[in-house]
């Protein structure tokens, strides 16, 4: 975003004159020449009365071609009256008994000149916080984000003024120019801050891409998955602790995700890698915790700025002032409780995550272990089956076990013991089979 302010952004009226230069009349009868100062830190103006006698051409020029835009090196003549007044819309500029040859500029002035002091009051205030901001760049010793979006908030508000042309031109410009060098200075530091930070960027991304080549390895070696696992998430408490650009902190991120979906690809199959309940509740809670760390620093600075303020009002210049700093007060305590409120919810929220994921992973282990159960059951019986197949290819090319399969046919007319069971029957016969396809001794 471009913050520098062009002159074009500005107010595009014409630029308002401070001294008036009229011939006019004294009880319709007298020549005199008319000469009014505005003064709009005051909101007053000066008027000065001369004699067309005491006139000469010379004197008309100057004070015409330089008096009135704003030299005070020309030597006035004698003045026969002279008086100041403070600014009114209501009131005339000039009294009764004098008129002018152009009333219609006289009015056009002052309607002008009250706008011009009105505007000079709202210039003061933002040259107020212009100070204040001022100060606490010119104490900075690294770029600070804060400062910035501070400064940010503040251009746009007077631009806010300077395109409803609540603000005069002279003073938009003043303001403009403060700003563009606070801006400058800002972006001097910043400027100094990336180049550290892309250095200390580089040297992060460097070593975590060595720790996370390790761990790949590890894993396409056959290690531990459950240790490689706790060594990936020790390797994550680092990384968010760590500083990195966007380029940078996305390259690492993506190989230590990826790596996180391996593992769990490889312990429960691709279904469960990343898409359980309890894989998606931690995610979440781990972003809360990063918002609610957001959330903290947030109310500390906003109450630092409160005692900052606080101390401010004490030494106001003003009544304005004081008011104004009072209003600044009441937003940010009214903001600080916006954000208590916030923060409340979110601890409760963490709270119930917290139990949620416990819960969770109790039901997870009963599954694992149910899993496990199923699976091993399922062995048990594919090795079974492959068992009776191999028993019956065994049957069908081995002559000694279809001899014994034929007497024991055979001898199925005897009686048996009653209490013999199918399944001991079948258990018989079976065992004689194996025996019988045993080689001699």
């Amino acid at each position: 975003m471009y913050f520098t302010v062009k002159g074009k952004n500005l107010n595009t009226d014409v630029d308002m004159k401070d001294r008036l230069v009229f011939w006019g009349k004294k009880d319709d009868a007298q020549k005199v020449l008319i000469t009014i100062d505005l003064n709009e830190d005051e909101g007053s103006y000066e008027v000065k009365i001369m004699k067309a006698e005491n006139v000469s051409e010379e004197f008309d020029n100057l004070v015409r071609n330089q008096w009135r835009n704003g030299s005070d090196d020309v030597v006035f003549p004698e003045i026969s009256e002279n008086f100041e007044k403070e600014l009114s819309l209501t009131n005339a500029l000039l009294p009764k008994e004098y008129e002018v040859e152009r009333d219609d500029l006289i009015k056009m002035a002052q309607a002008e000149w009250n706008f011009l002091v009105l505007s000079k009051r709202l210039k003061n205030t933002y040259s107020h916080e212009l100070n204040e901001l001022e100060e606490t760049i010119e104490q900075l010793e690294e770029f600070s984000q804060d400062t910035w979006n501070n400064m940010k908030n503040f251009w746009n508000k007077v631009q806010q003024q300077i395109r409803e042309k609540n603000l005069a031109r002279r003073h938009g410009n003043d303001i403009r120019k403060r700003t563009n060098e606070l801006f400058s200075n800002l972006k001097e530091l910043r400027s100094k801050a990336e180049e550290s930070f892309s250095k200390e960027s580089e040297k992060n991304k460097a070593f975590f891409e060595e720790k996370l080549d390790d761990i790949k390895s590890k894993i396409e070696d056959g290690k531990s998955l459950r240790h490689l696992f706790e060594e990936l998430k020790q390797v994550q408490k680092k990384f968010k602790k760590s500083n990195f650009t966007k380029k940078d902190q996305s390259s690492i991120w993506n190989k230590l995700d990826g790596l996180f979906k391996e593992i769990k690809e490889k312990k429960y199959g691709k279904a469960s890698a990343g898409n359980s309940p309890l894989d998606k509740t931690k995610r979440r809670l781990d972003g809360l915790k990063s918002a609610i760390e957001r959330m903290e620093k947030s109310i500390s600075r906003d109450k630092s700025n409160l005692g900052f303020q606080e101390s401010k009002i004490q030494n106001a210049d003003g009544q304005l002032e004081a008011q104004i700093r009072k209003a600044k007060l009441s937003m940010i305590e009214e903001r600080i409780k916006s954000k208590e409120t916030k923060l409340e919810d979110m601890l409760n929220t963490e709270v119930q995550l917290k139990k949620r994921i416990v819960s969770l992973e109790k039901q997870e282990e009963i599954d694992k272990k149910e899993a496990e159960r199923k699976a091993a059951e399922e062995a048990v019986k594919n090795r079974i089956a492959n068992e009776i197949k191999e028993s019956h290819l065994e049957f069908k090319s081995n002559p000694k076990v279809q001899k014994a399969a034929e007497k024991i046919g055979s001898s199925k007319k005897a009686k048996t013991d009653n209490s013999e069971s199918k399944a001991e029957n079948a258990a018989k016969i079976i065992s004689g089979v194996v025996k019988a396809s045993a080689p001699n001794p």
